[in-house]
């Protein structure tokens, strides 16, 4: 793999990082109810269409059958209704809300379902080509870089077409429960276009680049280490420089929250 192609695999993905100040956590624990809102549409006659929507971009438009809480995506349907008031063919339905990891790492997310499923956690979109018509038992999966305590959002679409009807989802092989009700906004998401990097924030932001020789998880209070910082501000081109050194280190904060969020990103191949 280029080192070009390494660095947008490494970027493109919207995560945080964070700089951990003695506790541990990166964000205050939610006080908003558990689950995921779940939204329900019946649209009968129009299922075969289905597959070819994209329901995540325009809402289906009509009154919901079905309006609710679900502490997690763990329904088997069969041949009934999916949902109470809804019919059991031709049904749309939208989970929402944000989902929280106990531990940082890397997390196989999986979905089984029939018929369609589709997955959005922070703006990664998982198991994407499994949006068409088909049975359970072969489930589709991705991987996921989470780290702990930071709330993303989360949006999941399904439709039954005909048939039995199923839509689950496991995270390294057990039903994910980590959810809340309340979308949270990721306030930092960065940004590769060529060699152009950028921070996009969701409020004002100060935002520092460090040309590193080695990883820095360093806190708040500690400066990085065998490190040079080589510019501020929203936008940062890549050089030759920080590629010949290894790693870029890309310190961020919004005023007011009192957290300085970090991710460092390596530059070789």
């Amino acid at each position: 793999m280029t080192k070009n192609r390494w660095l947008t695999a490494l970027i493109s993905v919207a995560l945080l990082g964070a700089l951990f100040a003695g506790s541990g956590s990166v964000a205050k624990a939610s006080t908003h109810p558990a689950g995921l809102s779940v939204t329900a549409w019946s649209l009968p006659g129009q299922g075969s269409t289905f597959v070819g929507l994209t329901p995540w971009n325009d809402a289906p438009i009509g009154e919901p059958c079905y309006e609710g809480v679900a502490s997690s995506i763990d329904f088997r349907w069969g041949g009934g209704p999916v949902l109470e008031g809804c019919g059991s063919e031709d049904v749309l339905v939208k989970f929402a809300g944000s989902i929280t990891a106990p531990e940082s790492g890397t997390y196989e997310f999986c979905g089984d379902a029939d018929d369609g499923f589709r997955v959005d956690i922070g703006g990664t979109v998982l198991f994407a080509a499994y949006w068409f018509d088909h049975g359970d038992g072969a489930p589709a999966c991705g991987s996921l870089e989470m780290l702990a305590g930071v709330n993303y959002p989360f949006e999941a679409w399904f439709y039954e077409y005909s048939g039995g009807a199923v839509a689950q989802l496991y995270v390294d092989g057990e039903i994910v429960d980590w959810f809340s009700a309340y979308i949270y906004q990721l306030p930092y998401i960065y940004q590769l276009r060529g060699n152009n990097l950028s921070a996009v924030a969701a409020r004002r932001a100060r935002v520092v680049w460090y040309r590193c020789s080695s990883p820095n998880p360093t806190s708040s209070r500690e400066l990085p280490v065998r490190c040079r910082a080589v510019a501020r501000g929203m936008n940062y081109r890549v050089k030759r420089a920080d590629r010949v050194a290894g790693y870029l280190l890309i310190k961020t904060r919004v005023p007011g929250d009192g957290i300085w969020y970090s991710r460092t990103y390596s530059l070789g191949d």
